[in-house]
């Protein structure tokens, strides 16, 4: 290539660089047809809009869905994950059931959780609860306090709109089932 087709090419690419097209005009609408432009309209501040379909919950403890306890363990903590789904509010419950009966659960203790930053972490007691349940659970006792038997944690996220709001539910994501066996 000789060096008039090089400096011809260079030319171009400064001219093209300095001289970028820019189109400042409108389109206009067609004839009949009203503007269609998107807005977002916010309710509140944040512009989240919540959805109970998103409300969600995952319990993080090594997979599966079986917590051993060993005998002479009183009290535990479970985390995860979960999405509040844009609620401005909301609460983690847990219920302890045994034999499909259940016989605690969180608010007996004041010990409802939250969904902070998309985690979790919920702290169950197996002690006797003076007033409340005055079995002592420990190690998964029953009432009988020779006999340990399984017990199934059903751990919930609520989402609310404002605060001790009308709780929503999603049943299917928001709620996890642990079975809690005896070792």
């Amino acid at each position: 290539m000789n060096n008039t087709m090089r400096w011809l090419s260079l030319s171009l690419i400064v001219v093209a660089m300095v001289t970028q097209f820019n189109n400042c005009g409108t389109y206009s609408d067609a004839p009949g047809v009203t503007n269609t432009s998107s807005t977002v309209t916010c309710l509140d501040d944040d512009c989240i809009d919540s959805s109970v379909d998103n409300l969600s919950l995952k319990v993080n403890f090594g997979g599966g869905t079986e917590f051993s306890v060993p005998p002479d363990q009183a009290e535990f903590n479970l985390g995860g994950d979960c999405n509040e789904a844009g609620f401005p509010y909301n609460t983690i419950r847990w219920e302890l059931h045994l034999n499909a009966v259940m016989v605690r659960h969180s608010g007996m203790l004041s010990a409802d959780s939250r969904c902070i930053n998309g985690r979790f972490l919920v702290y169950i007691n197996l002690s006797p609860i003076t007033g409340a349940d005055p079995v002592d659970r420990t190690g998964l006792k029953t009432q009988n306090p020779l006999i340990r038997s399984p017990y199934e944690l059903w751990i919930e996220v609520y989402g609310q709109n404002v605060p001790g709001g009308t709780p929503q539910r999603n049943t299917i994501k928001g709620k996890t089932r642990i079975s809690l066996i005896a070792i």
